[in-house]
């Protein structure tokens, strides 16, 4: 506030709904469920920039980033985290669209890439700031179809 920033971009996780069963996807209308104290951190973080986003005139982007990784650095993961796959050049194309994009006064987006199952619903991303991933982990890590 002091610094008269103007837009806040807070790394939020996908640890904020991991009690979710793994067969819904979340979208970001759904009531905050973290499965640890991690999780309960990164809810607060979110309700803290919703608090300066309608207190203090900043505008705020919360991202629940979900699996982030390198693909060279690829480890063994299972369904659930490549249904929340984030590849890097993804999430840099998600950053500058929350950086560009205009009239936003608060909102929580979904960041994953285009897996073929998404544990996260990213429309709301699609459609505020124009995210279009690429990245697909069941395709990317070579997973058959089922």
């Amino acid at each position: 506030v002091e610094a008269k920033c103007k837009r806040l971009i807070f790394a939020s996780s996908a640890q904020t709904i991991e009690s979710y069963p793994t067969d819904i996807q979340v979208n970001k209308n759904m009531l905050v469920k973290p499965k640890n104290i991690y999780g309960v951190s990164k809810c607060f973080g979110e309700a803290l920039a919703a608090y300066h986003a309608y207190n203090n005139g900043i505008s705020a982007i919360c991202l629940r980033i979900g699996a982030y990784e390198f693909p060279k650095d690829f480890t063994e993961m299972n369904a659930r985290d490549l249904s929340a796959f984030l590849h890097p050049d993804d999430f840099n194309q998600l950053l500058i669209g929350c950086i560009e994009t205009n009239h936003i006064q608060y909102e929580v987006l979904n960041a994953i890439s285009n897996n073929r199952y998404k544990r996260l619903d990213i429309t709301e991303a699609q459609e505020k700031v124009g995210y279009l991933p690429k990245a697909d982990a069941f395709e990317l890590f070579r997973l058959k179809k089922e």
